[in-house]
């Protein structure tokens, strides 16, 4: 838990490219597929003609994968999430939507804060961490609750790191 925590301070110092977003989603697609996730499907939607976006690609995909992970347990490990890619000037967004039955409406407003969990086990640091890199990257990380259907976190980035 602390390497953890110190990790999540370096990111600050960020290995930038220029990277071609349906690439760098189909690796995601990919490493989702490679962990064997049974009765789970990840539905990936891309709109068309999306531009180059300069990001560490490294720490992006963990902060994605860690969304999907989290909507991947939220659904007891079945279900479909749905991962919708598009661009709306100045940002690139990256919606992952889930059908796990939302956030308990208590924990809503406490979920980026450090140790604070609802899974058996958790540390209450994913998310923690994944905000760190969106914001490393001058990007924001928000979450729509839908009490009984599911969650929406939505990724905003901007293109460049300028």
């Amino acid at each position: 838990m602390v390497i953890q925590l110190s990790s999540a301070r370096l990111f600050n110092h960020l290995n930038l490219m220029q990277v071609n977003i349906y690439s760098f989603m189909h690796q995601i697609d990919t490493s989702i597929r490679v962990l064997s996730w049974k009765n789970f499907v990840c539905n990936f939607q891309l709109e068309e003609n999306l531009p180059l976006i300069e990001l560490d690609p490294q720490l992006l995909k963990q902060a994605v994968i860690n969304i999907i992970k989290n909507a991947f347990e939220a659904m007891h490990e079945s279900g479909t999430t749905d991962v919708h890619v598009f661009y709306e000037e100045p940002f690139m967004s990256i919606a992952i939507t889930d059908h796990g039955g939302g956030l308990d409406p208590a924990l809503a407003d406490t979920i980026f804060q450090p140790f604070i969990t609802s899974k058996t086990g958790g540390s209450g640091l994913g998310l923690v961490i994944t905000r760190q890199i969106i914001e490393s990257h001058h990007g924001t990380l928000t979450c729509d609750s839908r009490p009984g259907d599911g969650c929406t976190f939505t990724i905003a980035l901007p293109l460049t790191q300028n």
